[in-house]
């Protein structure tokens, strides 16, 4: 082939010196890279390539991709002046954003242009933050260079808000497109690029994409504060954690006997930890009166124990019968806050009224004798159900509470035997206001329900009757008129406290 300086000189010869004219394009440079600019965060490109063979190049025109309806049209971006010149820099580049492809053309002083160079587009990365095994990852991917004929590898790397300049932190074959970061710390913002190597050992980088590793945050503590029996067969255990874990965690309780091995815990109660929130009452629903070890943890979403808390058990009571109105209880001492007890208080219940308050002592005790044979049953009315218990109070506050906390024990109960006796004699109260100025009968820990009381006269009429314990008769007639002293009759039925119903009836004199 004829090059372009003998085209010229024949064609100067055969149409003279005025009719000369180069028509012959120059030959195209080639393209080695489009690079992005790592060290500047507005995503310049860099394009870098081999100048033009041909000696009267003027400069190269600069082009770059423009989608139009799913296909790429190259437009005119910008000129290069000189033929030595080799390198531009796109300024004003989308890279950070998308791949950018690139092509150039050499033009001579003739304004000839050269057929464009293969195009080659920047290497575009994007990171994602995933969830592996309840841990974060960074997956950084990114789409292959084009320009090349093939790639030996791609570099991978690093910096973070710590770190002043990018460090290698990994490299795969020219096959793949990703890489797996784990090595993270919660809260830090990471930025990365990737550099793709050609077989030639050409190099070109990737955009710098950033990511912010948020990892969920794990409670630094958990802490049982108190356990107490809040109703028959039911336990509720206070447990206080970090408020700053976010919602992808749970708190589990675990139970076993005091005298069992640690093999023998077992869940009871399950609860979501929720941010802002510390304070936590998981109730064991199958508690049986036995003193029971507890211990709650911190379990993630993968099933994964992250955090457990110091054991604590429960407070135990028992209540044995001495002799008539007389109880004997025992209890264990609540040993599980680091500061101890300030106090402990035994209670007392009798039917439904309000508890109160029998012994409360700064110094640990663990049995009372309960002697009720002194005790005026008189002022009101008593079925005969006794119930105790004890509730101790925290000493110091716990280092992660804001207030002191109870422990209560369970209720231990006991029915006492009913009495009843019957009165064979009354002075009417017109007669001697005393006491014994009403006829009823002496009865104590008999069931309110199903109680009749009526008396009759010696005729058979019945001249008062009611169905409250409480109640009984002054000696009058319906109608208020007093009545004689003699003998009356009286009928009663109550019933017991083993459910037993008894029909008693005799006769009383009234005393004038």
């Amino acid at each position: 082939m004829l090059n372009r300086s003998v085209l010229f000189i024949l064609l100067f010869l055969g149409f003279g010196v005025g009719n000369a004219q180069d028509i012959w394009a120059p030959d195209p440079p080639v393209l080695d890279s489009v690079s992005v600019d790592v060290s500047n965060v507005n995503g310049d490109v860099i394009l870098g390539w081999e100048p033009s063979d041909s000696a009267d190049v003027e400069g190269y025109y600069i082009y770059t991709d423009s989608t139009v309806a799913g296909s790429v049209i190259w437009v005119l971006k910008d000129t290069v002046w000189g033929r030595t010149n080799t390198v531009y820099i796109d300024h004003n580049s989308f890279a950070g954003y998308f791949s950018v492809g690139y092509r150039i053309a050499a033009f001579d002083y003739s304004q000839n242009v050269s057929l464009m160079t293969d195009p080659h587009f920047t290497i575009y990365a994007f990171p994602y933050l995933e969830d592996q095994d309840c841990g974060k990852r960074v997956r950084l991917a990114w789409q292959h260079y084009v320009g090349w004929p093939s790639i030996e590898k791609y570099k991978i790397y690093r910096k973070s808000d710590y770190s002043a300049n990018f460090v290698l932190v990994g490299e795969v074959p020219g096959s793949k497109r990703e890489f797996i970061d784990t090595d993270l710390q919660d809260g830090v913002n990471y930025c990365y690029y990737v550099r793709a190597v050609s077989d030639a050992g050409i190099t070109t980088a990737s955009n710098r994409p950033c990511i912010l590793v948020d990892i969920p945050n794990m409670p630094e503590f958990i802490e049982i504060v108190a356990v107490s029996t809040i109703d028959k067969n039911k336990i509720q255990v206070t447990v206080l954690a970090d408020e700053t874990t976010d919602g992808t965690n749970y708190i589990v309780l675990y139970r076993k006997r005091e005298e069992e091995d640690d093999s023998k815990y077992r869940q009871v109660a399950k609860t979501r930890l929720k941010n802002g929130v510390r304070e936590y009452n998981l109730i064991d629903n199958a508690a049986d009166n036995v003193h029971y070890i507890y211990k709650a943890a911190v379990i993630n979403r993968c099933g994964t124990k992250v955090l457990e808390s110091a054991e604590a058990g429960n407070i135990v009571i028992t209540l044995r019968f001495l002799d008539d109105l007389q109880f004997f209880l025992q209890w264990n001492s609540y040993v599980w806050w680091n500061g101890g007890v300030d106090s402990i208080v035994l209670y007392r219940q009798m039917d439904q009224y309000v508890p109160e308050l029998v012994k409360r002592e700064d110094i640990a005790f663990n049995d009372f004798l309960d002697d009720l044979t002194s005790y005026d049953f008189r002022t009101r009315f008593y079925e005969g159900h006794f119930c105790y218990y004890v509730e101790c109070k925290q000493k110091e506050q716990s280092e992660h509470a804001d207030k002191l906390y109870y422990s209560r024990s369970n209720k231990a109960c006991i029915t006492e035997f009913s009495r009843v006796f019957m009165p064979n004699a009354f002075i009417p109260y017109w007669v001697n206001d005393t006491v014994n100025s009403i006829f009823k009968p002496s009865a104590l820990f008999i069931k309110k329900k199903g109680y009749y009381f009526a008396v009759y006269d010696r005729w058979g009429n019945r001249i008062f009757e009611t169905t409250d314990p409480n109640r009984g008769w002054d000696g009058s007639l319906p109608s208020g008129k007093k009545v004689n002293g003699g003998y009356y009759y009286y009928y009663l039925i109550y019933t017991d406290n083993n459910n037993e119903i008894h029909k008693r009836s005799g006769k009383f004199i009234a005393i004038e």
